[in-house]
């Protein structure tokens, strides 16, 4: 399976058809897992190999939690394989996030935006093979971030591991390591269950009512440093754990809106405005201390794709103040008419 994409998509493709079958070919320390997992934590390999291994290991995993649900007896065998699996595939993921991505093309990055990064056309010149080799890193580290959201929201062992790991992340000096930490610690929310759309004007209404629910106070947080799940009674839901990440999240966002790198920046803007998209809204305390810095990287920031981006975030946050309005008067209305 080294470095081979198309045999690495065919195991997600097979797997997936008959996972009973590739459970038991997954399992063992000589078993496919392994050797997924391996290939995928090799740094030598190119970007796209290794999230093409990354995704077949999924795959695997979820064939292990296919074949525990039909046979009670592989419940033990499942936890051997997450207490073998889960350290390194951390590990990995720590290295993914403490390499990536690559500081090279930041002010490009930083002066583009969004759609053009989703629109961009082909090369053909000498520095095509450059572009291809980029895009595969900016692959690899988006299906790290998709492997966990997916991983946190289908088994604890691997929601307290990357809890972990972001906070280990978001401590860190380096701008790569508050950089990840703070994509993580997103999808962390996302994966305990808030519905994450994707930013854009109008988008803060995503449920069609203008609900928000406000978590989050000034910095501290309910949670602490505790982990969501330890807060959980049997009848919490993973909403109410995906609230509480959401609160810790937006205070860790607001505390990096002025950092020194513009990559740190945007995914501090990027928090809150897919955050504000879930209905999830900071509480007015962390508002108050944080609208003249949302407003000044809005309007001053030297990076186009960042200061789009506070500009996104301070009109959903609009929009959702108006939409509350709207509704808190119509709702007056109505209990005046009855």
């Amino acid at each position: 399976l080294s470095c081979c994409v198309p045999c690495l998509q065919a195991v997600v493709l097979a797997a997936h058809a008959n996972p009973t079958r590739w459970a038991g070919l997954g399992r063992g320390s000589n078993g496919l897992a392994i050797a997924l997992l391996e290939e995928f934590s090799d740094s030598c390999l190119l970007p796209k190999s290794r999230a093409a291994a990354l995704v077949a290991l999924l795959e695997i995993l979820q064939c292990y939690k296919r074949a525990s649900e039909d046979d009670v007896n592989a419940m033990d065998g499942d936890d051997e394989e997450d207490n073998e699996i889960v350290p390194r595939l951390v590990n990995s993921f720590r290295q993914v996030f403490l390499s990536l991505p690559e500081d090279d093309d930041t002010e490009e990055w930083a002066e583009g935006t969004d759609e053009e990064e989703t629109s961009k056309p082909g090369t053909m010149d000498d520095d095509a093979d450059d572009e291809i080799e980029n895009e595969g890193r900016n692959e690899l580290f988006e299906e790290v971030l998709d492997a966990c959201e997916r991983l946190c929201s289908e088994r604890g062992i691997f929601y307290r591991e990357m809890e972990a790991l972001a906070q280990e992340l978001l401590a860190g000096e380096a701008w790569r390591s508050k950089h990840g930490g703070l994509l993580l610690q997103l999808r962390l929310a996302s994966g305990m269950g808030l519905s994450m759309g994707n930013p854009g004007p109008g988008a803060g209404n995503s449920r069609g009512n203008g609900a928000t629910s406000e978590v989050g106070g000034a910095v501290g947080g309910v949670f602490g440093g505790q982990s969501a799940f330890d807060n959980m009674d049997d009848d919490d839901s993973g909403a109410d754990a995906g609230f509480g990440i959401a609160t810790r999240t937006f205070q860790e966002a607001a505390k990096c809106l002025l950092h020194v790198h513009p990559r740190v920046r945007w995914a501090g803007l990027e928090v809150w405005a897919r955050l504000l998209v879930a209905n999830v809204k900071p509480h007015s305390e962390l508002v108050d201390e944080t609208i003249d810095v949302l407003v000044e990287v809005a309007g001053s920031d030297p990076y186009l794709r960042v200061r789009s981006r506070a500009l996104l975030v301070l009109l959903t946050m609009a929009q959702i103040d108006a939409n509350s309005s709207t509704n808190n008067n119509s709702n007056s209305n109505n209990n005046n008419s009855s």
